[in-house]
């Protein structure tokens, strides 16, 4: 009869234990699904608001193969650089959108000062005189150049609508030969 009683027992508790080990497993699995449900809810938040974002469709950007243009400094915040004002040197563009363009040149400006620019260049066989600040600058080590990128502050609205027409007729030309 002990015999019987022990087996029970024995029996019981390779159960219990075999729940228990189920139970812990079930949970560690139902914690893993809660933990991607949050994380697809954070997803889906992150893509409802980048979906928010409105992005104006004439607002695009063209690649430009070495356009030429020349850069004047027209105004520099510290006055210890007024001396680059009026200064002018050559550059190329090398993307350009209807608010900002990046240009290239072996100058090297010091940007955190506030340097506002003004830079003529063609696009097209259209000529484009521009006024914008120097915001971002990056030294390319390989080429000995430093890449500047330029975001407008005066462009009349007539020029800007007769530089998305001419991107426009740029991009239309290079997906003639993709």
């Amino acid at each position: 009869m002990i015999y019987v009683v022990l087996y029970a027992v024995l029996l019981n508790a390779g159960l219990l234990i075999s729940l228990m080990v189920f139970v812990h497993k079930f949970k560690k699995k139902d914690g893993i699904i809660d933990s991607l449900k949050k994380e697809k809810k954070n997803w889906e938040k992150q893509i409802k608001e980048a979906k928010k974002v409105t992005v104006d469709p004439n607002s695009y950007n063209v690649d430009v193969t070495k356009t030429d243009c020349q850069v004047t400094i027209s105004q520099i915040d510290n006055v210890k650089y007024n001396n680059l004002v009026d200064k002018y040197f050559r550059g190329a563009v090398s993307n350009i959108t209807t608010s900002s363009l990046t240009f290239t040149s072996p100058i090297s400006l010091p940007i955190q000062e506030g340097i506002f620019i003004q830079t003529v260049f063609t696009l097209n066989g259209e000529s484009f005189d521009v006024k914008a600040k120097l915001m971002k600058k990056q030294e390319d080590l390989t080429t000995g150049t430093n890449i500047y990128w330029a975001k407008f502050t005066l462009i009349s609205a007539k020029d800007q609508e007769r530089l998305r027409a001419v991107m426009y007729r740029k991009e239309i030309e290079t997906r003639k030969y993709i």
